[in-house]
């Protein structure tokens, strides 16, 4: 008798369907957790452990598997770099990322209009070979203290990325005070991958630092100075030095040209977000990071 048919037999004439009179549930049947039935027959209720890793599934009371459709995704789990949370623990890759997989290409720290902090920008590349998961990545800078911090301190900036934003090899993202219209029409019309608002303000007049840092572990860092800084027009890193160590090179960053290939829409400043930043010639002198 398979009064559901669901192709197992009922149990009272010798099956194993404990229920015959729902075809969702039978030993093959995918566990819900919660709603007090055993769609599986395992005579277990909220047991839901879909891709056989032995984790229950996070979604039943004490469960721990956050994905319980991959076998190489639970609590414990060893991290590999994939851009996924293989270790249930909220925080993506952490521990397997090198340091310098990911770097600032350019900053607008001193925007001339519409105002001092609402253009600023940051614009990260993804330098390594694999793709790179931004989730939970922490953007910040020291504060009053040396530019040597290893984390966000008290008086300091800092911004948490809370959405999942995968880099691959060689992708930029560019991270924005305000999503201004202007800075989208203008410079190609690259939008912002992630605004900030006001949990960072990029400093000019007594310098500032851009730390990038994944679950403690910093991966990238740049530091200016005062002098640095040259009002409307971005720190640029030269498209030749795109590499993990380059970037930390004084003489690898200039000022973008103030020439109208590099005019933001019908603002006073200057960049290349998300685009290839120009060549550093030299009559562009370096700026000390």
């Amino acid at each position: 008798k398979d009064a559901d048919a669901d192709g197992f037999i009922d149990y009272l004439c010798g099956g194993n369907d404990c229920d015959d009179t729902r075809p969702v549930i039978n030993p093959d049947g995918i566990e819900v957790c919660g709603n007090l039935l055993d769609e599986d027959c395992s005579d277990v209720l909220d047991d839901r452990d879909v891709d056989n890793d032995g984790a229950l599934a996070d979604s039943c009371l004490g469960g721990t598997d956050c994905d319980d459709l991959d076998p190489q995704t639970y609590l414990g789990a060893p991290e590999v770099w994939d851009t996924r949370d293989n270790d249930c623990d909220d925080f993506y890759d952490e521990g397997v990322v090198p340091v310098g997989s990911v770097i600032v290409t350019e900053a607008q720290i001193d925007p001339l209009d519409p105002g001092d902090t609402l253009d600023e920008y940051i614009e990260l590349t993804n330098v390594s070979a694999h793709p790179v998961n931004l989730r939970r990545w922490i953007v910040f800078d020291c504060g009053a203290f040396a530019p040597t911090c290893t984390g966000p301190v008290a008086n300091g900036d800092f911004v948490v990325i809370g959405v999942e934003l995968i880099l691959d090899p060689g992708e930029v993202a560019v991270f924005c005070q305000t999503e201004d219209i202007d800075q989208m029409t203008g410079n190609g019309g690259v939008p912002c991958d992630f605004q900030y608002f006001g949990g960072m303000s990029l400093g000019n007049t007594s310098g500032d630092e851009i730390i990038l840092s994944l679950n403690g572990d910093v991966i990238d860092r740049v530091v200016w100075t005062a002098s640095d800084d040259t009002s409307a027009r971005s720190l640029s890193l030269g498209p030749d030095k795109y590499k993990s160590t380059d970037n930390d090179t004084i003489a690898n960053y200039c000022d973008t040209p103030a020439t109208a290939a590099f005019k933001i829409g019908t603002s006073s400043n200057y960049g290349t977000r998300g685009k290839i930043n120009p060549g550093c010639a030299a009559t562009e002198p370096g700026v000390a990071l």
